[in-house]
């Protein structure tokens, strides 16, 4: 039956055990709806720390649908990105709105309250592209990103598993001046996350209604003030429909302006030996490709050619193309040559 429209898919039981083998969530932590649901809310949030640090590891950020395609696009469609993510096995992932409208359908799917919300990126990370550190109060875009936003026990979280290497890497409470480490470890801290309340700079109005939630991340270590908070991007608590992410997807996939039409990206989290941090990434932009573990970054292979790209895709992130894949970029910006 068709769903009603305050209703969103889900993810059968058996589907949910396909995904945790796929991202090596340990057997042992195998749950279901009804089990979670009758666990207490420091253990439901333990558990959805557990998944994501999981999630960011084993599904790339990853915008190859838009480049290495016969048929360029991008779908939000829950059983095809099941299908992309968990069934091919290829080790694919997606962009922002895929990777977090998969995972707002995995904890639903488990019984979590989800709503998911619509963000603006922050034109500091503009600054950062081209070398250089974010000056002054950044103005903000317009909706071009999704997080997802879960409560447990009348308490307010963000979860967002899709951007890239200064997404937050664990469940973020609503809460005006929350600050905690980002990736590395108690002893090593690599990076550190912000989450404040305020107006962006491109706010008209004073209102404290018009107040944003602002992300921002810092690097090197958290006490250390000579390295400046980079404001990533702001949003509200106002409630996106499916419908409104179909409208931001066409926009951030189709437009030559979008970063994602312009480059080819794919990005991992690394997790520490005890899977209770991250503690770096490993990132491919076009053809550079870099690991970076505790802030220092090392460049891991010359990618000179398409054959050189296909290959590191594969043996760094375990995405595998196939022959129509492959030759879907021919002849495209995007290309090697």
């Amino acid at each position: 039956m068709p769903l009603k429209p305050s209703e969103r898919p889900c993810y059968t039981q058996d589907q949910l055990e396909q995904y945790f083998r796929h991202i090596q969530l340990p057997q042992a932590d195998y749950t279901s709806r009804d089990e979670l649901q009758s666990h207490t809310p420091d253990a439901k949030l333990s558990f959805l720390a557990q998944l994501t640090r999981h999630q960011l590891c084993k599904v790339p950020f990853e915008n190859l649908d838009l480049h290495y395609a016969t048929v360029k696009g991008v779908s939000l469609d829950s059983d095809h990105l099941f299908h992309k993510v968990v069934e091919r096995n290829a080790g694919r992932g997606g962009y922002c709105m895929q990777n977090n409208s998969f995972y707002g359908t995995v904890l639903r799917s488990l019984g979590y309250n989800v709503m998911s919300a619509g963000a603006r990126v922050s034109k500091a990370l503009d600054e950062m592209t081209a070398g250089k550190d974010p000056t002054g109060d950044p103005a903000f875009g317009g909706y071009g990103h999704q997080v997802n936003i879960i409560t447990i026990d009348n308490k307010k979280y963000f979860v967002d598993v899709g951007f890239g290497s200064m997404g937050p890497t664990k469940p973020v409470p609503l809460v005006d001046g929350y600050t905690t480490m980002h990736a590395g470890t108690e002893d090593n801290v690599a990076s550190t996350l912000r989450l404040t309340r305020g107006f962006a700079a491109n706010n008209t109005s004073r209102n404290p209604e018009q107040e944003l939630w602002i992300y921002s991340v810092k690097f090197s270590h958290a006490d250390d003030d000579s390295r400046p908070w980079v404001p990533c991007y702001c949003f509200s608590e106002t409630e996106f429909f499916p419908a409104d992410f179909n409208v931001m997807n066409h926009w951030v996939t189709t437009n030559r302006a979008s970063i994602f039409v312009q480059m080819i990206i794919c990005m991992k989290f690394i997790m520490s030996d005890d899977g209770q941090t991250l503690i770096g990434d490993i990132t491919l932009n076009n053809a550079e490709i870099k690991e970076r573990r505790f802030g220092r970054s090392t460049k891991l292979m010359d990618i000179k050619s398409e054959e050189h790209r296909i290959e590191a895709l594969e043996k760094y992130f375990g995405i595998k193309l196939s022959a129509p894949e492959r030759a879907g970029i021919i002849g495209f910006p995007t290309e090697i040559r």
